[in-house]
Parts: C-alpha cells; sequence; structure tokens
C-alpha cells in the first residue's frame, strides 16, 4: 500500500482537487490553472483532460522516474494531463477508480519531447548530497523547469531537446545542512507558506514531488535540524 501511495500521491491529490465538484460550487473549479481560497487545505485543480498521456516509469532508473514525476506535477498545474504509473501490477488500479482515459508511452522521452515547450529548463541536483533533490524539486517549482541528474542534464542540453541548466547544485554544499540553509535563504522567500511538503530522499520516485502543483513550495527532511 506504501508503495502505490508514493507512487500516486502528486496525481491523485490533483484528481481529487478537480473531482469535488459534489461537495463544491461549480464555480470554484478553474477551466485551467488552480484557484486556492483562503478556507481550504488544498488548491482547485482543473479538471482531467479526457484523454491523459501516461508514461510507464516501471523498471526505469530512480533519477528518470524522479524526473518524470516532477514533470507530472509541473504539466497538472495548468490541467491534468499527465499520469506517470510505476507499480507494477496495481498501477491500473487509481485511474480505473477515478474513470480516467488515457494513452500509455513507454518511452519517458517521447512525453518530453511532446511538451518541451512548457518546459523551460533543468534544475540539476548533486548525487553525493541527496538534499539537493529537494532543493531542486524546489526550484524547479518554481522555474518550470525539470528535475534532474548531472547525467539526464547532458542528454537534455542536446538535440532535439536543448533545454538551459537554470541551476546546478553539484559541489555547492559539503553536506546537507549547507543545502538546506541555503533553501532557507533563497528558496523559501520566493515560495507559498502555506504548504510545506516532507519526505525522505530515498524513496524512488520521492513523494514529495507534489511541490511542483502549486506556486511554489519548500520540500525538507531535515530541515528543522539545519534552520
Amino acid at each position: 500500500m506504501r508503495k502505490i501511495l508514493a507512487s500516486f500521491i502528486v496525481f491523485i491529490a490533483t484528481l481529487l482537487a478537480a473531482h469535488a465538484q459534489t461537495n463544491s460550487d461549480e464555480n470554484t473549479i478553474p477551466e485551467t490553472g488552480i484557484t486556492w481560497s483562503d478556507n481550504q487545505v488544498f488548491p482547485n485543480f482543473a479538471r482531467p483532460a479526457k484523454n491523459l498521456d501516461a508514461v510507464n516509469a516501471e523498471g526505469k532508473s530512480k533519477d528518470v522516474q524522479t524526473m518524470m514525476v516532477g514533470l507530472q506535477g509541473l504539466l497538472n498545474r495548468k490541467q491534468p494531463r499527465l499520469l506517470v504509473l510505476n507499480n507494477g501490477n496495481n498501477r491500473e488500479q487509481w485511474p480505473e477508480v477515478m474513470g480516467l482515459r488515457y494513452k500509455m508511452e513507454n518511452d519517458p522521452y517521447q512525453i518530453i519531447e511532446k511538451y518541451k515547450r512548457e518546459i523551460k529548463g533543468l534544475v540539476v541536483y548533486d548525487p553525493k548530497v541527496d538534499a539537493t533533490v529537494n532543493l531542486a524539486t524546489t526550484l524547479a517549482g518554481l522555474e518550470d523547469a525539470l528535475i534532474v541528474s548531472p547525467e539526464l542534464a547532458k542528454t537534455l542540453q542536446e538535440k532535439p531537446y536543448r533545454f538551459k541548466v537554470i541551476q546546478d547544485f553539484n559541489g555547492m554544499f559539503a553536506d546537507k545542512y549547507a543545502a538546506y540553509d541555503y533553501a532557507y535563504q533563497k528558496l523559501l522567500p520566493r515560495c507559498t507558506k502555506r504548504v510545506i511538503i516532507a519526505d525522505h530522499t530515498s524513496r524512488t520516485p520521492p513523494r514529495f514531488r507534489g511541490c511542483n502543483q502549486g506556486n511554489g513550495c519548500l520540500v525538507r527532511s531535515e530541515f528543522r535540524r539545519s534552520r
């Protein structure tokens, strides 16, 4: 059950908000984008597209899964359009429950190519400092960017993508505490203060990718200790 929730929490949060017509005024469901009234914990998202794109992340490397779940958050901010599936035999459970129609794509790069005009660049994390995945997630949400490893960054800077690197965190921090101090000083002021999403960076893919769904929220695991 934990594995199912870990993979689908970003998309399901979007769908639950988008399908809230029975419990909220019809006017609160936006045609595109999000609405977030003061009395709501989570925002309302637009209704899902009638036919979604889905990508099979099963068996893909951790960095590819992280990149794709981040892209899912980025694209679904405007309208739920992308579903990342990574649950083996259970991966179709939530789409069936929600009554979603989707087309499966096994190659993640085909999805990137389709939506590349909505991607403004790359944020590169440092594989030697796990906390930079959190920083990259936060900054990618703010900059409409992909969260990538150094290896993926090399690929995505070449044809046919030619994405620019917005920020490269490699070599910037000696440890997670320095990374979170940077997040507190440089990223938190740009983020909404309404939500902080926490999880472990060892998850595949980590659940904290929900950051990309809103207008920027700070992600942390040991952030409290770094203040």
